[in-house]
C-alpha cells in the first residue's frame, strides 16, 4: 500500500456491482447487486462520543478508504473498506484495541443465522444476516426493482450479531475481525439470486482479508495505470501536489459511481442514471483518457433507447425502471449528440458512430418535434427547475441553454453522418434546413440588449402544450401526473379541482445556464458576450458568494470559459483555490453550496460537479503549459 490522503465528508466505495457510501466510518448506504436499488442496510457506529478523534483517508492511486478512530479511554480503531473486483462484494476489516458496536438499520432482513453457519464452511465458522427485497421494492419515484433480491451480510467468527424486535446491533472484537456484505445475480440463474448468493458468501469465508485486499489494490492499480499522465501539465506547479490528488480523487469518484452496465449514479441521493449528469462524466473520463469508460457510458444509454424506443430523463442501472419528468424529449438529447462528437473527436473512433444511426436519428427528431418557433422548451429536471432557479412556470418557455445544446450537437453530428455516410443524404438536407432556421433566430430570442435570457416566454405563443403531462404539480409540488390549467399551468389530480396557477412572462438570466453554453464550446449565444458575462461575474462571485443555492459546478465552468481562450490571471487563480479549497466531500464536489460552502440539502460526492470542475482545472493547467494570456 501507498501513502494515505486525508479527506473530509462523504465518500463512495464501488466496483460497479456493490457500492457503500460512507462518511467518518459510518456506512450510510450499502447496497448490490445494481446500482439501481434502494439502500440495504446501514452501519452506524453505536458509541459515539463527542470527544472522538476521527480521521478518513484514501489510499493513494486507489479507492481503498481507510478511518481510523480514537476513542476516549478506549484507543485505536482502524477501518478498511474495499470492494472486490468483478463481484458484488463489499468488505469491511476491522482492527480495534477495543470491541466496537455498529447498529444495523435495515428494512429488509430476511433471517440471521441461517443453515447453521455457524457450524462452518470448510472449518470456518460465522454468523450471517439474510436480506430479501421483493420484486416491485421502490427505488426512487415510480422506478421500482424488478426482480427479487437476496443479499447476505457475513460476519466473522467472534463478531457478535444482537437481534431484537427494536433493534440489531454488530460488535466487533478487540484484534481484527471482518465483515463482508455479499450479493447474488439477481436473476441471471433463471430463477432468483439466492443460489449464486450462497455460493459466493461460501466461497469467500475461507479467503484471508489480506488476498481480498490485494486484489482489490491489483484492480485499482490497472485503472490508474490507463489514466492520462498528467506529469508535463503539474510539473513546477506551486500546487502540483493538491492537484494530483485532486485528479485522482475524481477519477475515483466517477468509477467507484459507474455501474457495471456503464451508468453513473448521480449520487447518493439519486440510485439512477441521468441523462444531463452522464454528459458531464463522459467529459471527465474523456479528460482523464480514460476512453474505454467513456464509450461504454455512451453504449449503455443507446442499449436504454433500443430497449425502450424513446428515451426517460433517466434510467435504471440492472432494472429496468426509469424516472420521467415534464419535456424529457430536450436537453439530455443535446448532449447526447454532444457525447457522441466529444467521445469520436477525442478517440477517432468511427465504429461506434456508425452503428449509432437509429440512436442519432431518434435524437434528432425527437428535439425537432419540440421546436416551436425556433426555441426548444426546458426539461422539467433541468438544473435551474429543479433547483428553484427558474420557478416551473416557466418549463414551456423557451430555453436558451436546451436550444443552443440542439444547435451545437446537430451541427457537429450532421457532419460527422455526412462525412461517415451514416443518414441518407435527403434526410440529412431536412435536419440541416430545421437547423439553420434556429440559428438564424437564435439570438433574436436569446440575446436582448446585450443581455442574455435564460428563458423566452413567447415561445407559449407558438407551442401547443400538452393536455397532460408527468412532472411536479405546481400547486401541491407533488410528483404525478397533471393536467393543463386554463390559466396554462399543470395541476395533479388532486389540486386540480380547487387551486389556479398563474403563468409567468417574466424574463431570466441565470448565469450558469449561460456558462454550459461555454462548456460545450457553443457559438450560441454569441462567445464574445458569454466570455463578457463570466469576466464582468467572477470577481462578484467570489467575493460575495450566494446566500442560496449556487450549483457545484459553477466555478468549474467559469475556469473553463476562461481558460480555454487561453485568459490565466488572478482572476483564475482564485477560482482554482476556490476550488480547491470546496473539495470537502471526499476530496470531490457537492450538489450546491451555499455562502461558500456546501448546502445542507445538499447532495455530496457528486460525479456531475466532480467532471466539470476538473474538466475547467485541466483547461486552466493546459493555458498555463502553453502560455496564455
Amino acid at each position: 500500500m501507498t501513502r494515505l490522503i486525508p479527506i473530509t465528508g462523504a465518500y463512495c466505495v464501488g466496483n460497479g456491482q456493490a457500492c457503500a457510501y460512507l462518511r467518518d466510518g459510518n456506512i450510510r448506504e450499502l447496497f448490490a447487486p445494481y446500482y439501481t436499488m434502494p439502500p440495504v442496510l446501514s452501519l452506524f457506529r453505536a458509541d459515539q462520543q463527542s470527544g472522538d478523534q476521527v480521521s478518513t483517508y484514501r489510499h493513494e492511486n486507489s479507492g481503498i478508504f481507510t478511518t481510523k478512530i480514537r476513542r476516549a479511554a478506549l484507543g485505536m480503531t482502524e477501518l478498511t473498506d474495499f470492494t472486490v473486483p468483478n463481484s458484488p462484494v463489499f468488505v469491511r476489516r476491522v482492527v480495534t484495541q477495543q470491541p466496537v458496536t455498529f447498529e444495523l438499520n435495515s428494512g429488509f432482513v430476511c433471517r440471521c443465522n441461517t443453515f447453521g453457519c455457524r457450524e462452518g464452511v470448510d472449518g470456518v465458522t460465522f454468523s450471517d444476516v439474510i436480506f430479501y427485497l421483493r420484486e416491485g421494492t421502490p427505488v426512487h419515484a415510480y422506478c421500482n426493482v424488478d426482480k427479487a433480491i437476496y443479499c447476505r451480510l457475513i460476519l466473522e467468527d467472534g463478531v457478535e450479531l444482537t437481534a431484537s424486535e427494536e433493534k440489531q446491533t454488530v460488535t466487533f472484537p478487540a484484534g481484527e475481525s471482518r465483515m463482508l456484505f455479499v450479493c447474488g445475480d439477481a436473476g441471471r440463474s433463471e430463477l432468483d439470486s439466492f443460489y449464486d448468493l450462497m455460493e459466493t458468501g461460501s466461497r469467500l469465508v475461507s479467503i484471508p482479508t489480506s488476498e481480498l485486499l490485494d486484489e482489490a489494490w491489483a484492480d485499482w492499480q490497472a485503472f490508474f495505470a490507463r489514466i492520462k499522465d498528467f506529469s508535463d501539465l503539474l510539473k513546477h506547479h506551486p500546487q502540483s501536489a493538491e492537484l494530483t490528488d485532486a485528479i485522482q480523487s475524481v477519477a475515483v469518484s466517477l468509477r467507484s459511481q459507474t455501474s457495471r452496465e456503464g451508468g453513473t449514479l448521480a449520487g447518493e441521493k439519486y440510485h439512477l442514471a441521468y441523462g444531463r449528469d452522464m454528459y458531464g462524466v463522459i467529459r471527465g473520463y474523456l479528460a482523464l483518457g480514460l476512453y474505454r469508460e467513456a464509450r461504454q457510458a455512451i453504449e449503455f444509454f443507446i442499449r436504454e433507447f433500443r430497449k425502450r424506443g424513446r428515451m426517460p430523463n433517466a434510467v435504471g442501472m440492472g432494472c429496468y425502471g426509469s424516472h420521467c419528468w415534464e419535456c424529457d424529449d430536450v436537453e439530455q438529447t443535446g448532449y447526447y449528440l454532444l457525447e457522441l462528437s466529444d467521445y469520436y473527436q477525442a478517440t477517432g473512433d468511427t465504429e461506434l458512430l456508425i452503428s449509432s444511426a437509429d440512436y442519432i436519428r431518434f435524437l434528432l427528431n425527437a428535439q425537432e418535434k419540440q421546436l416551436a418557433d425556433g426555441m426548444l422548451p426546458f426539461c422539467g429536471d433541468e438544473t435551474y427547475i429543479a433547483g428553484g432557479l427558474l420557478p416551473r412556470a416557466c418549463i414551456f418557455h423557451g430555453s436558451m441553454e436546451a436550444t443552443a445544446l440542439y444547435i451545437t450537437g446537430t451541427e457537429r453530428i450532421l457532419a460527422l453522418c455526412k462525412a461517415m455516410e451514416i443518414l441518407p443524404s435527403d434526410e440529412l438536407s431536412e435536419h440541416h434546413a430545421v437547423l439553420e432556421q434556429c440559428k438564424q433566430t437564435y439570438n433574436s430570442r436569446f440575446v436582448k440588449e446585450g443581455r442574455i435570457l435564460t428563458n423566452n416566454p413567447t415561445r407559449l405563443a407558438h407551442a401547443v402544450l400538452p393536455r397532460y403531462i408527468h412532472g411536479v404539480c405546481n400547486g401541491c409540488y407533488g410528483f404525478d401526473y397533471l393536467r393543463l390549467t386554463k390559466e396554462g399551468g399543470y395541476l395533479c389530480m388532486h389540486c386540480y379541482s380547487h387551486r389556479k396557477v398563474e403563468s409567468t412572462d417574466r424574463e431570466y438570466s441565470v448565469d450558469c445556464a449561460t456558462l454550459m453554453c461555454g462548456f460545450v464550446h457553443s457559438q450560441f449565444p454569441p462567445e464574445d458576450l458569454v466570455l463578457r458575462l463570466v469576466q464582468k461575474i467572477t470577481d462578484q462571485k467570489l467575493e460575495h458568494p450566494s446566500e442560496q443555492n449556487a450549483v457545484g459546478y459553477e466555478n468549474g465552468l467559469l475556469l473553463y470559459v476562461l481558460a480555454s481562450k487561453g485568459i490565466r490571471n488572478s482572476l483564475t487563480e482564485r477560482l482554482l483555490a476556490n476550488l480547491l479549497a470546496t473539495r470537502t466531500s471526499g476530496g470531490v464536489w457537492s450538489e450546491y453550496y451555499r455562502n461558500g460552502v456546501v448546502s445542507e440539502d445538499s447532495c455530496p460526492y457528486r460525479p456531475w460537479e466532480s467532471a466539470i470542475n476538473l474538466c475547467g482545472i485541466l483547461k486552466l493547467l493546459e493555458a498555463e503549459k502553453s502560455g496564455g494570456a
